[in-house]
Order: structure tokens, then C-alpha cells, then sequence
């Protein structure tokens, strides 16, 4: 797969490129390990500190928790990380 070579072609055809963000994470996923060290997901009720896993229209996974500036910014560096590597134009949020 080549997403950047992707985009510069649907760029040079004259279209936009966003990407459709959602707030959760699969359990397998390279993002929920990253997360979960560093505490960025919601966690389960009682002070264990685990992150609380739900279910979603994706399956099993966990959502970020927002209220943390420290999630927030690391979500963001991850989707700066998207425009500086692939060029994509922006993100849809969606939950």
C-alpha cells in the first residue's frame, strides 16, 4: 500500500482527502497499546485504572478520554502524524 502516492494522485485529480476519525480503539490494535500506557483511554470504575472495554459498531474497544489534555494532544499528534506522512486534507469526527 502506498496511502501518500494515494492522495497526491487524488489530489492531482483535483479532489479533497479526509479521513473518517472515530475516538475508540481495537484491543489489537497498535493505538490501544500506545494509549493504554500512557493512560489515555477511559478506565474502568473503581480505581483500578484499567481501561473500561465496550462494545461499539466496530466490535470490542475503548474510547479515548477526552476530559485528559494529555489524551487529547496525543490523539492529535497521531492525526498530525497522518497529514505530515500521507498530505490528507482533514478529519470527520465521528463517535
Amino acid at each position: 500500500p502506498d496511502p501518500a502516492g494515494m492522495v497526491r494522485r487524488l489530489h492531482d485529480l483535483g479532489f479533497a482527502v479526509t479521513l473518517w476519525v472515530t475516538p475508540f480503539a481495537e484491543l489489537p490494535s497498535e493505538a490501544y497499546a500506545e494509549g493504554a500506557a500512557a493512560g489515555h483511554w477511559l478506565t474502568k470504575s473503581g480505581g483500578s485504572g484499567e481501561p473500561a472495554v465496550v462494545r461499539w459498531w466496530q466490535g470490542d474497544g475503548v474510547l479515548l478520554n477526552v476530559s485528559d489534555s494529555g489524551a487529547r494532544a496525543w490523539f492529535k499528534q497521531r492525526m498530525q502524524r497522518l497529514v505530515d506522512e500521507t498530505g490528507v486534507d482533514g478529519f470527520k469526527f465521528d463517535a
